[in-house]
């Protein structure tokens, strides 16, 4: 779901990674079909009568949750890569 772009930059009294995360375009357009494939289920939910207000809160608060996990989740593994980056680099020297 997400790419980690980074670049390497060699000094003379160190090295630098510098990254950023993107979204993939696969893992956004995944997330627009599952959102238009919902449409039918809260169509037939209020077709039997229940209220949306529920069932749109519940799914607010698991987008903010699972959104703040993969944030989460996401910045330690650019953070583990860069170390292991600068720890390689710091093991093998840079020519």
């Amino acid at each position: 779901m997400i790419r980690i772009v980074g670049t390497l930059t060699a000094r003379r009294d160190g090295s630098t990674v510098d990254y950023r995360i993107e979204f993939m375009p696969a893992a956004l357009v995944a997330l627009g079909v599952s959102v238009v494939g919902t449409i039918p289920i809260f169509a037939a939910w209020s077709y039997l009568g229940y209220s949306l207000l529920p069932i749109l809160l519940l799914l607010l608060i698991a987008i903010v949750l699972t959104g703040t996990i993969n944030l989460w989740i996401s910045e330690r593994h650019a953070k583990w890569l860069r170390d292991y980056v600068i720890s390689t680099l710091g093991a093998q020297g840079i020519a």
